[in-house]
């Protein structure tokens, strides 16, 4: 169990691993070896960063898209209730309402119904389409296409 007499004389062996890293690092293609080893390694670093960030909001996306749903279903729901008639039924979420058109606004970039939507009379169709549409694509991870519809029902109502 001597392995070729390495406890005996251990410092010839540390001298050979020496001497075979100095050789390597005379070849000519070690250097270049190194860069491209080195670079991979970055690559794959940042790679699996970038993927755990788009995990991470994707994430968000789903939780938003669903909560804007849900809040439709709100609306909805209101719109066969005991009470007055639009926008007086939906006023108990308009809290919620403008809490989530900011977040969209600043943090995803989508456009939100303008206050005006409360003052028409199809305004609780319009909300209900916007809700829906735009919380299916987020839960889709759809974010170019959330954008876009959020967009167009805005210019809708001006």
């Amino acid at each position: 169990m001597e392995r070729n007499g390495y406890f005996d004389h251990p410092d010839q062996g540390v001298a050979w691993l020496v001497s075979v890293v100095a050789g390597l690092a005379q070849s000519h293609w070690f250097y270049p070896l190194l860069a491209f080893l080195f670079g991979l390694s970055i690559g794959l670093w940042a790679d699996r960063v970038l993927r755990r960030l788009a995990n991470e909001q994707g994430g968000e996306l789903t939780n938003l898209g669903r909560s804007l749903r849900g809040m439709a279903e709100s609306v909805r729901q209101s719109q066969g209730g005991f009470r007055s008639t639009w926008p007086e039924n939906v006023e108990h979420l308009r809290g919620p309402l403008e809490s989530y058109f900011l977040t969209l606004k600043s943090d995803w970039k989508i456009a939100p119904l303008p206050a005006s939507v409360f003052e028409l009379n199809h305004g609780a169709q319009i909300l209900i389409e916007y809700l829906d549409h735009v919380g299916s694509h987020l839960m889709g991870r759809q974010l170019k296409a959330a954008q876009n519809k959020a967009r167009n029902l805005a210019a809708e109502i001006g």
